[in-house]
């Protein structure tokens, strides 16, 4: 039977969404990125070409669009690679360890294979999405195993696990979960669930170490998931993505962070994340870089401070006069002001704020630092009054006073 996926008159917006959303990344082996990089970057091993990554990644949309079989597929493509020079064996130099080698480029096999992954991650990353905004009616997912003459033992023991949609099961068991897997989940009604059996005890996930060769990076996998495949695409894409961002910016020179914080608050992604146009959706807008030295004091591994949709939707309902360009008074609140830890806002919560008077108006950014230090979110962002401030400076110890050359 030939391979197609059918989506009626059309793939859902959330499938094309998550491929559209993909950036063009050449790379020499498929272990030069590791799994969730994969939810947001476009690759192809020994694609290190961006004419033919783009004209692989604009075949895979064309199929997904269109429902295109397998064959469809290959014979509208391969006549475009081989007329680029990407088909059969060549000599290409590993850049990682600079060996000439000679390395199979374009074949029939290789484009089932990426026509297969890349078909099966958009679709499973769309119905993520779907399942995040219909979860309060359908809570639960169940396992199931798709058609095929074998399956794997692991797969098959997790045949008909009925658990909540947000389980962290769901983080490395979201199908597809190797090559060639055709397992699949089904969302349902609390009542379904409870005709099945009920909620399932939480699942033990036995992992084995694998090393990644490229790098020497070592990962615990599922036992049962083949390596790449042992994340969730539509769960990955937009943590990844900005913990990627977030490494690129930590590392950028002052200047080039300045440039760039400008730029990605005044993008329209920042907008469509302030505004809630992307409500209910787990995306993640860089907006300010914290300074080295406060990212120090409260253990932060990273400087850039993100807003998160959940942020933005809270800020909404409290603050709807506040527009897309006033937070780029975060970044100067940050430069200027005085900032000191909040110790108010939640037991434990490794809190801090600035507060900045800019333009005559005095301003208050609240900062949340995660558990493990790897990710800052921007909590809050408000106007406040000199009275303000000194109740807020009793929530918490100074980390810095304003630098003297902004003082007044």
């Amino acid at each position: 039977m030939a391979d197609r996926f059918r989506f009626g008159k059309g793939p859902a917006p959330e499938v094309l969404s998550y491929l559209d959303g993909k950036t063009l990344k050449p790379s020499y082996h498929w272990q030069d990125l590791h799994g969730e990089e994969h939810a947001y970057a476009f690759t192809v091993a020994k694609a290190d070409q961006v004419a033919v990554l783009t004209e692989l990644h604009e075949a895979v949309e064309k199929a997904i669009r269109t429902g295109a079989t397998f064959e469809d597929f290959k014979k509208q493509l391969s006549p475009k690679l081989k007329s680029m020079g990407w088909w059969g064996k060549a000599d290409r130099i590993d850049p990682k360890t600079g060996d000439l080698e000679t390395v199979q480029l374009g074949s029939n096999r290789r484009l089932k294979t990426i026509y297969w992954a890349n078909t099966r991650s958009a679709m499973a990353a769309g119905k993520w999405t779907r399942f995040q905004r219909t979860k309060h009616a359908l809570p639960y997912l169940v396992y199931r195993l798709g058609v095929a003459r074998e399956h794997r033992p692991h797969h098959v023991a997790r045949e008909n696990t009925i658990l909540p949609i947000d389980h962290p099961f769901w983080d490395t068991w979201m199908p597809p979960n190797g090559w060639g897997c055709v397992c699949w989940v089904r969302q349902i009604t609390q009542a379904e669930a409870d005709s099945l059996g009920g909620v399932s005890e939480t699942p033990d996930i036995p992992t084995r170490q694998w090393v990644n060769k490229r790098d020497g990076s070592v990962h615990q996998i599922p036992e049962g998931i083949d390596p790449g495949w042992q994340t969730n695409p539509g769960k990955s894409r937009h943590r990844t993505l900005a913990n990627h961002l977030s490494g690129k910016l930590d590392t950028a020179p002052p200047h080039i962070r300045r440039a760039a914080i400008t730029d990605l608050v005044g993008s329209q992604m920042f907008r469509r994340v302030q505004s809630g146009a992307l409500a209910g959706k787990p995306v993640f807008a860089p907006v300010a870089m914290v300074p080295e030295t406060i990212a120090e004091k409260i253990g932060a591994t990273t400087r850039t401070a993100f807003f998160s949709t959940a942020d933005a939707a809270k800020q909404i309902g409290k603050r709807a006069d506040l527009d897309a360009d006033i937070y780029q008074l975060v970044q100067r609140s940050l430069d200027v002001g005085e900032i000191r830890r909040d110790l108010s806002a939640e037991p434990k919560a490794n809190d801090f704020a600035a507060s900045a008077l800019i333009d005559g108006v005095w301003w208050r950014a609240l900062f949340r630092v995660t558990k493990d230090g790897r990710e800052i979110f921007l909590k809050s962002f408000r106007r406040t009054n000199s009275n303000q401030l000194k109740f807020y400076q009793k929530r918490g110890p100074l980390l810095r006073t304003v630098p003297e050359e902004d003082r007044n």
